[in-house]
């Protein structure tokens, strides 16, 4: 797979810039003319400026066989908005390019994302295969409770996350997956289709002082968030905008 050193779009409208997209890469570190999961290094910048806002990706570096990351945030008229990283330790073998690419090993990963310098989110996993692994076990058992719920319990061993406020280090909360049951559609050679009850997750945003929300969406609100909510809208509708001013633009 080859990949091209810098891209750069612009669209203007006169001497108004509307959009400007910009991505750099260094790979100085690719030794082959494919890029080699398991032995070359990779490193994108990526800018994008619409109607006032910046998506900016300082960094998304993979190296071969040790570790992958990125930086991201996104700016409007220069008050960062939302700002997130990540990080893991890696490692890949075989060939990307001839389809036979494999993940061996993803440890010590970390995600942190933080919303208006109000609210951050820190997810850290020690193994993430592991975790991935018992997930698995668990849909493979929907229809079984006690296996179900034994392998949750084991999955969230696996990981460890919650919400800090105001960029302070004190977590004030934890998050769990917890098992849920519901109902959903299942296929035989003798039924066919069938539905019976079985056994689901969901993130579940637990607090200290004892209460705790079974989805996230009960948690973010409206009325407590109505500010990161409108805020999205925005985002939305300024997009579609500038999609239909292209639309016109273009006809």
């Amino acid at each position: 797979m080859q990949i091209p050193e810098k891209i750069k779009i612009e669209y203007l409208r006169g001497n108004q810039e509307i959009m400007r997209v910009e991505i750099n890469t260094d790979h100085s570190k690719v030794t082959s003319e494919n890029f080699d999961v398991a032995t070359n290094d990779l490193s994108i910048t990526a800018e994008a400026y619409i109607n006032g806002y910046e998506f900016i990706t300082s960094k998304a570096a993979y190296s071969a066989k040790k570790n992958v990351e990125t930086s991201f945030k996104m700016n409007k008229h220069g008050q960062n908005l939302i700002s997130l990283s990540a990080y893991s330790d890696m490692n890949v073998s075989g060939d990307l390019y001839e389809g036979t690419a494999e993940l061996n090993d993803m440890k010590n990963a970390t995600v942190e994302i933080d919303i208006l310098h109000q609210m951050q989110l820190k997810m850290t996993s020690e193994d993430c295969l592991k975790f991935n692994e018992y997930l698995d076990a668990a849909e493979d058992n929907r229809l079984d409770e006690t296996q179900f719920k034994n392998q949750l319990t084991e999955a969230n061993k696996w990981i460890n996350g919650g919400l800090y406020f105001d960029g302070q280090k004190t977590r004030q909360s934890w998050v769990t997956l917890e098992p849920f049951q519901t109902e959903d559609w299942f296929w035989d050679d003798v039924n066919g289709y069938y539905e019976q009850n079985c056994w689901t997750w969901e993130p579940v945003i637990n607090f200290n002082d004892g209460s705790s929300y079974s989805t996230f969406s009960a948690f973010f609100n409206e009325d407590d968030f109505h500010t990161l909510i409108n805020l999205a809208w925005d985002v939305c509708d300024d997009f579609a905008n500038l999609v239909r001013q292209l639309v016109r633009d273009w006809d």
